[in-house]
């Protein structure tokens, strides 16, 4: 059984006095990695602009804008429908040397995957959730179930307003965090464990809302960012997604952006290459 459901987005800048706008990279088209059928798609940006779509070495859909003149404004409108239909996260394909953990990549897939394995140094925080995962060898899909359960249970999910995204000991420390500080938390686990993964920020639309709305407010389908993870036991990722149950697919998740690391990217680059007084403030 599936259902089409819609999302709006909009991102909106305002400037006190008129600026020039540089280019802007704005990464807000689903993936054609994110495995979700989407029926329309639509993306209005704001002043009057020169608009071409790249891909990057990422894979990842980008829209490159740039602007003409001054402006006080800076606004981005994304319309779109998606098919929410139930997805079996096991309907995967593992190749014959990566059905056992630990196994060791094909020297042309582990070049080309090079920057996926590049781990940040473990502190001890981070080296203790590792020393207490079972030894191998063990079969590779359970394994990862597990793992990403293990960060499931030990990071509680918080709303986290703050820019930027937590290290794994600081998320550990605390014992709670953002999708995307227990995503980076099981990208660097991953890593450590010399299997490649990737960080991904997008959308998940859920039929049910993560807090009770206020009282005399009609509940919505929220949407939210959120930021799973892709790690490589084949040359099809497998997804998973520690601010869920283990391995369990969402009803709607909408992959936007994939990389390295958080800070490779953002979703809407914003860039102001001048500012310019207003006539107002001309004497």
């Amino acid at each position: 059984m599936s259902a089409l459901v819609s999302l709006h987005h909009v991102t909106r800048y305002a400037y006190d006095r008129p600026v020039a706008l540089g280019p802007q990279l704005i990464r807000l088209r689903p993936a054609p990695h994110a495995g979700t059928r989407i029926a329309r798609y639509s993306m209005e940006v704001t002043p009057v602009h020169d608009e071409r779509w790249q891909s990057d070495p990422h894979g990842n859909w980008v829209a490159r804008c740039t602007f003409a003149g001054t402006t006080r404004e800076f606004s981005i409108t994304v319309d779109l429908t998606a098919e929410l239909a139930p997805v079996n996260p096991f309907d995967f394909f593992v190749e014959p040397y990566a059905t056992t953990y630990p196994f060791a990549l094909p020297s042309d897939l582990a070049h080309e995957l090079t920057g996926y394995c590049d781990a940040e140094p473990a502190g001890a925080r981070l080296k203790a959730f590792l020393q207490d995962l079972p030894p191998g060898p063990l079969d590779t899909v359970p394994f990862l179930v597990e793992l990403n359960a293990r960060v499931q249970r030990t990071v509680r999910y918080i709303t986290r307003m703050e820019e930027g995204t937590l290290t794994p000991e600081e998320t550990l420390a605390g014992g709670a965090g953002s999708c995307r500080d227990s995503a980076w938390l099981l990208v660097q686990a991953l890593r450590h464990l010399r299997i490649p993964a990737r960080f991904v920020s997008g959308y998940l639309i859920q039929l049910k809302p993560d807090a009770a709305p206020p009282a005399g407010d009609a509940p919505k389908p929220p949407a939210s960012n959120r930021s799973p993870t892709d790690c490589c036991a084949a040359r099809r990722p497998v997804v998973s997604r520690p601010d869920w149950s283990a391995c369990a697919s969402s009803p709607c998740d909408l992959g936007l952006a994939a990389s390295w690391s958080p800070a490779d990217f953002s979703l809407a680059r914003n860039s102001v290459i001048g500012v310019f007084s207003s006539p107002s403030e001309t004497n």
